[in-house]
């Protein structure tokens, strides 16, 4: 799903990427001064604004489990996985069923692990990227138009108005989805529409966890 955002936001992404102390402003031409050690070049921007993502969750949080200390194998929150091929040919338990749990899944089973299990204590609300590229993400932001308008709109609709809108759509979000949920159903998972049946996006802003996005084979990017 970055792929997918970073395509619709029209967005330059740059991994192995390191910010170098320190940005500096000029108030005469109102941009920065940055330097960004980049696959080992050092590269300096000078952009309007910088943006300081620091997430939503802070600090992880790891419940005191029974028999923890007792377990030989290893254990360790989502933010500490970082490499799938240290578990390869090993059996591994995931805690959880929303995007960072499916993403870890499916990570680990195609990196050679022995199994993966996953545990989902509580019903996930999944949408399938297909339908949300085709539904919120090319009309937010279309291709070639002016990412800021987007984001004006998305920000300028009340979240009341929207759960009222998600709950009047449920029945259309599910048909056009029948046969991803259908699969996911079979296969195991326990699949709903959230609260009042007001579907993903309202978990984000409510529970922050809960939901997953679906990737779907058709995308291409």
């Amino acid at each position: 799903m970055l792929e997918q955002y970073a395509y619709n936001q029209d967005l330059v992404v740059w991994n192995r990427s390191t910010l170098l102390p320190e940005p500096k402003y000029d108030p005469e031409t109102r941009r920065w001064t940055v330097r960004i050690l980049r696959d080992g070049k050092e590269v300096t921007l000078h952009p309007f604004h910088i943006v300081l993502a620091m997430g939503t969750l802070g600090k992880p949080f790891i419940p005191p489990l029974p028999g923890r200390d007792d377990f030989e194998g290893q254990t360790l929150h989502a933010t500490d996985f970082k490499d799938p091929a240290s578990y390869t040919g090993k059996n591994v338990v995931v805690i959880g069923a929303a995007q960072t749990a499916s993403d870890i899944c499916q990570d680990l089973a195609t990196h050679g692990a022995a199994s993966v299990t996953m545990v989902q204590r509580s019903s996930t609300v999944v949408a399938s990227s297909e339908f949300v590229l085709k539904n919120v993400l090319d009309k937010l932001w279309p291709m070639f138009s002016d990412p800021g308008i987007g984001d004006f709109r998305s920000a300028g609709m009340p979240l009341g108005l929207l759960k009222r809108i998600m709950i009047s759509t449920k029945d259309v979000r599910i048909a056009a989805q029948k046969d991803m949920i259908d699969g996911l159903t079979e296969a195991g998972l326990n699949v709903d529409e959230g609260p009042e049946g007001a579907g993903q996006p309202l978990l984000v802003f409510e529970r922050l966890g809960g939901t997953f996005i679906h990737s779907s084979p058709q995308i291409r990017y």
